[in-house]
């Protein structure tokens, strides 16, 4: 069976519905936020991500109607991280998007702590 490549780790996969299923403006601000985390922290990936052509990859997934182009182009270039920072980003969406879903503050989630987000979710 195919899987996305997502898929392999459920902190990164539940990181992405997560943003599939926000409303857009909390999808948006979250991509943001993101995005300028990847650039502040690892702005080579970005440029990797380009050379590997992320953006042809919006004609393969359009049929994916569940976000938009720029959305989708940053969580594949999530792909292009070290397992361990694509964890660390997955974790950083989930408090991201939780945080703006229930309006609270960010708070210290980690993995210890997304089986319990999980359930509230």
């Amino acid at each position: 069976m195919n899987k996305r490549w997502y898929d392999s780790s459920p902190t990164v996969s539940m990181a992405v519905s997560l943003l599939q299923n926000a409303t857009r403006d909390h999808r948006d601000l979250a991509i943001s936020h993101i995005r300028s985390k990847l650039t502040e922290l690892h702005p080579e990936i970005l440029v990797m991500a380009e050379e590997k052509n992320v953006s042809n990859l919006w004609a393969f997934i359009q049929k994916r109607r569940t976000m938009d182009e720029t959305s989708w182009k940053v969580v594949e270039t999530m792909r292009f991280l070290s397992e361990d920072d694509r964890e660390k980003f997955a974790i950083e969406i989930i408090r991201f998007v939780y945080c703006l879903e229930n309006d609270s503050e960010m708070t210290d989630l980690t993995l210890d702590t997304l089986d319990d987000l999980g359930a509230v979710l």
